[in-house]
């Protein structure tokens, strides 16, 4: 399993030359955003387009398709999985043989009435944390990893929980497991989940290899 971070400082700068790299079509699909989600969107999935490039022929061009619930994948090389995430300074991609789930957000101020949707230990936990702010992303990025991998989005999101031994699906034991880690920009390697200002959640099966770059460094490889 392979996870690939992408720190995003100064990005912006770089708009037309990451997006001329794209294929036209994907291209068009990203000039209708605003441009920040527009860079992060780039980015992420050309750190997708350079690994694949390694496993499969014509990756830099390969369009994707979606499955009924919108997950992306490659049509002709179902056998590779991968997921994408991007959020603040951060755009993130996961690659692997087996079904994978990845989640970057930034921890921000947000109304937390939405962890009325976790089990009554999270509420519990968030309630005695002295950062619950921290805890919430911890639990929320665990979820939508899981989902990710699942394929569904957070159509599903009632289905799973966070447990002292670790994530549920309909109360059994997910069967992926799940690690945690936190970014900062400016910081090329991961960092425990009480130490940066971004959370990421990684679910899949392997021991993970992770590679960081700047948007430049990334660039600069094509």
């Amino acid at each position: 399993m392979k996870l690939v971070v992408i720190d995003l400082s100064g990005a912006l700068s770089f708009d037309k030359e990451a997006l001329s790299l794209l294929p036209a079509g994907r291209r068009e699909e990203l000039l209708r955003l605003p441009a920040m989600s527009r860079i992060r969107s780039a980015f992420a999935e050309l750190a997708l387009r350079k690994e694949l490039s390694a496993v499969v022929p014509r990756a830099k061009e390969a369009v994707f398709a979606r499955s009924d619930r919108g997950k992306p994948y490659l049509e002709d090389h179902p056998e590779q999985y991968f997921s994408l995430s991007h959020s603040g300074g951060f755009a993130v991609c996961a690659l692997s043989d087996m079904p994978v789930g990845v989640d970057v957000e930034q921890i921000k101020e947000r109304d937390l009435s939405v962890a009325t949707r976790f089990s009554a230990w999270e509420r519990e936990q968030l309630a005695a944390s002295e950062d619950p702010k921290r805890l919430f992303y911890r639990f929320w990025t665990a979820r939508e990893s899981a989902l990710k991998l699942r394929g569904t989005g957070l159509s599903e999101l009632k289905r799973v929980e966070i447990a002292p031994c670790g994530l549920l699906f309909d109360g059994e034991k997910f069967s992926f497991p799940l690690a945690a880690y936190s970014l900062r920009q400016g910081v090329m390697r991961l960092l425990p989940p009480e130490e940066g200002d971004h959370m990421l959640a990684l679910c899949g099966a392997g021991e993970a290899e992770s590679e960081f770059f700047t948007a430049e460094q990334l660039l600069a490889i094509y």
